[in-house]
């Protein structure tokens, strides 16, 4: 499909929402792309029905079928998948009892129009709905602001080998760990809004990513598994969440790291590398603040460098987080680090704006910033290599820029000028010796 018949197909969905929030209209959408996969897959399903298939429904919604029979599906597919009751299905019958028939059958002619396949799947109309949706609702995204190409580059930097265990704590609407478990993984996601989760459990389901397990739950105090350990981690929570005393208190040390230190914008770092194997790698997004605050900040960090976690930081552009122009980094993480210096990385010239100042980054470029950092080539102004040492001499400050650039006059070289200031005061002395002879020859000819 081209991208000029997704875009009619997105008008078409957008234009049936009315009132309805964009939120509503997306979950709608995602549902009916789920009954969708299961019709594309029916011989996988021992539950199928084709009384579901979007044909029939835009048919008979309304009139045979009613939103309580596709909620009682929905169920009968999170049963058949061993899914945990309710974590599609919670809102399915709310969602649909909302829209009144004819939006719900105007989205089916709609979805009709993509002619699915193994190029194009439902996964990725699912995906790029998401980003319509999130491109929309600007600021308001909040939890949905995944990036696509973010997403994207986070996978090539993990590296999922086949059977590998994928982590995701934050999974919003699940984009990113499905993207870095792709058909190799083993998905193991967790987020605390039953909204988000709800798409990235569908999300899962049509990727046909392998499902080890999907909750709804607070990460750091309730994990999916208290002491398992996963392959891969990647997290990218809320920033500036703030925690009540009460919730600190009782954190238990399986949990996170450093348990003893309260500061919760490092949470999600602490809680990654406490999920990950001794040989596994987690990836985890952070404001640039934590990268050099002082304070609880600067203490979990000095912790993290003297116990050599932190295998590199990868500095991106400002913007990168839909609809917020924080400035943000990777942080990868180890357990079975060897070397004692930090791989610093600055990706920013790698990403690009568009005429909708949205920034991403393609292909090519992903490409490139993963070869750097998987072989770890020092380039410079791009990345290097910083000695632990130097990094601690510089009140742990953890960010690229900070050691990817001169300092002031640091290694500039001042070239003697006095050659120059000679060979002016010869030149000046012709030039007046110059225009002496040639005023005697003004005189001459004005005579």
């Amino acid at each position: 499909m081209s991208k000029k018949e997704f875009e009619q197909v997105w008008h078409a969905v957008s234009r049936l929402r009315g009132a309805f929030e964009i939120t509503d209209m997306l979950k709608l959408v995602m549902y009916l792309l789920l009954l969708k996969h299961i019709e594309n897959n029916k011989n996988e399903f021992e539950m199928y029905d084709d009384k579901y298939s979007l044909d029939y429904l835009a048919l008979t919604y309304g009139v045979l079928v009613q939103a309580c029979d596709v909620s009682d599906y929905i169920c009968k597919i999170e049963k058949e998948m061993n899914l945990e009751r309710g974590i599609m299905s919670e809102s399915v019958f709310s969602i649909f009892a909302k829209m009144n028939k004819e939006k719900v059958v105007g989205i089916c002619n709609a979805l009709k129009m993509i002619e699915f396949s193994k190029e194009l799947t439902c996964f990725d109309c699912a995906t790029v709905m998401i980003e319509k949706t999130i491109s929309e609702m600007g600021r308001r995204g909040g939890e949905f602001a995944t990036n696509y190409s973010l997403a994207k580059l986070e996978a090539a930097l993990l590296n999922v080998e086949e059977g590998m265990s994928v982590y995701d704590a934050y999974c919003g609407v699940g984009v990113s760990s499905n993207l870095a478990a792709g058909n190799k993984g083993t998905i193991f996601i967790q987020d605390i809004n039953i909204g988000t989760v709800c798409i990235a459990a569908i999300l899962t389901v049509l990727n046909k990513t392998s499902i080890g397990a999907i909750k709804c739950g607070d990460s750091i105090l309730n994990p999916i598994g208290q002491k398992e350990k996963y392959d891969r981690v990647i997290m990218e929570p809320p920033f500036g969440v703030k925690y009540e005393k009460m919730f600190l208190e009782n954190l238990v040390s399986d949990s996170i790291i450093y348990a003893d230190n309260l500061d919760s914008e490092t949470f999600a770092i602490r809680h990654a590398i406490s999920s990950i194997k001794e040989s596994g790698m987690a990836i985890v997004l952070v404001p640039m603040g934590v990268l050099f605050k002082s304070g609880k900040t600067g203490e979990i960090r000095e912790r993290l460098i003297d116990d050599n976690y932190i295998d590199s930081i990868i500095e991106l552009p400002a913007g990168v987080i839909t609809g917020t122009g924080i400035p943000v980094a990777l942080m990868i993480l180890k357990k079975n680090k060897v070397n004692h210096s930090i791989f610093m990385v600055d990706a920013k010239s790698f990403f690009e704006k568009d005429n909708k100042r949205l920034v991403s980054i393609n292909d090519k470029m992903i490409s490139n910033v993963s070869d750097i950092f998987s072989n770890k080539e020092p380039e410079e102004g791009i990345s290097k290599f910083v000695e632990v040492e130097e990094i601690n001499n510089n009140d742990c400050n953890l960010c690229p820029m900070q050691y990817l650039t001169s300092k002031g006059t640091e290694n500039i070289e001042v070239e003697d000028i006095t050659v120059y200031v000679n060979q002016n005061n010869e030149l000046s002395e012709k030039l007046s010796e110059l225009e002496k002879k040639l005023s005697e020859i003004r005189v001459r000819f004005v005579k």
